[in-house]
């Protein structure tokens, strides 16, 4: 049995591990493969798995989440609600992003979870 409050501290530690993917990687996604073999450690080594369970599945469940092309959402992008369906995000006056920051997101993500599924 894991306690909860260690599972939402993985969860936490997920997140920022995807923030910063997102920072390092939407420009140069050749730095997804060094964050991949420290997160796919971090998560997934048996040392550091309680009862013997991997936690890495909290990570995959994140990156499912917010990049839907991984679980072979696709189609057109002309409407809203296709955007939407997609993972393109809003900005904070409410427009979609644009073409170009959702490209980056979208490669960031996936060269993340390129990095980590290659372990």
């Amino acid at each position: 049995m894991v306690p909860i409050p260690f599972v939402w501290t993985v969860n936490q530690l997920a997140k920022l591990a995807m923030y910063q993917l997102l920072q390092e990687c939407t420009s140069k996604s050749d730095a997804a493969d060094p964050m991949g073999v420290v997160i796919a450690g971090i998560f997934a080594d048996p040392k550091y798995c309680p009862g013997g369970r991997s936690l890495i599945d909290i990570f995959v469940a994140r990156f499912l989440k917010w990049n839907p092309i991984l679980l072979g959402q696709l189609g057109p992008d002309n409407t809203e609600a296709d955007r939407e369906r997609l993972g393109w995000k809003r900005d904070k006056d409410g427009s979609m992003e644009s073409e170009e920051s959702y490209g980056g997101r979208m490669q960031a993500l996936t060269a993340g979870f390129v990095a980590i599924a290659a372990r």
